[in-house]
């Protein structure tokens, strides 16, 4: 977790000063918060899998 803090803090302060390196810092940023979702879901999975079916009623509204 560290290093992904570190990383896209990184990026953060980067992509505003260079402006070749937008979208790319942008893609960077989208697939560092993908790959943190990938490697911690499978520690964190219930042993049942209806909590992740299952919507709060509240949050069920757009």
């Amino acid at each position: 977790m560290a290093a992904d803090v570190a990383l896209v803090a990184i990026a953060t302060v980067v992509r505003p000063t260079v402006p070749a390196a937008r979208t790319p810092l942008w893609a960077g940023l989208g697939l560092a918060g993908a790959a943190a979702d990938l490697t911690g879901v499978p520690p964190h999975r219930p042993a049942h899998s209806s909590p992740w079916w299952v919507r709060r009623p509240d949050r069920s509204r757009s």
